[in-house]
């Protein structure tokens, strides 16, 4: 998912999280802080440690209502997430993949996982990943620059759908 910068007023979101600017904050990443680590810091009060994870019930990355969340242990939120997952048969990761020739990424938001997971069941079903072909880097060569810039352009778009 890609990053939306709000002008600069202090926050963007991350892969659909509201990251908080505030720099001296001991856990802040390149001076950003999670919006809904900084709601449970202040429920508990007092700073989170590295362990500590914190879930969002409706699973809106962005709803960061105090009733929405709930502090766990990073393990114990990694189980919950890994156990609401099911795994799809080998046939439906084979269709997604060459028949409807989706990308890891598309695969990974459909199936509501991360693309490293996608990439460990296709792996653990021996399932070959589509790569370029020699036809198509031939025609790509072959190209004028205009042609190349086009084919580009639109590669750059169907990824950013």
């Amino acid at each position: 998912m890609a990053t939306k910068r709000n002008g600069f007023k202090g926050w963007f979101i991350h892969k659909g999280y509201k990251m908080i600017w505030i720099p001296e904050h001991p856990n802040a990443v390149n001076n950003y802080v999670p919006e809904h680590r900084l709601v449970m810091e202040k429920i508990i009060g007092r700073y989170l440690t590295k362990d500590e994870d914190v879930h969002h019930n409706n699973g809106i990355k962005d709803d960061n209502q105090e009733e929405n969340l709930k502090l766990m242990r990073h393990g114990e939120h990694s189980t919950l997430h890994l156990t609401r997952l099911k795994k799809p048969s080998k046939e439906t990761l084979y269709t997604m993949h060459w028949t409807n020739e989706m990308t890891v990424s598309k695969m990974a938001k459909e199936l509501g996982c991360s693309r490293i997971t996608v990439s460990r069941w296709m792996k653990e079903q021996n399932l070959k990943w589509r790569t370029i072909s020699e036809d198509n880097i031939r025609r790509f060569k072959n190209m004028s620059l205009e042609e190349k810039r086009k084919v580009t352009q639109k590669a750059r778009e169907a990824k950013r759908k």
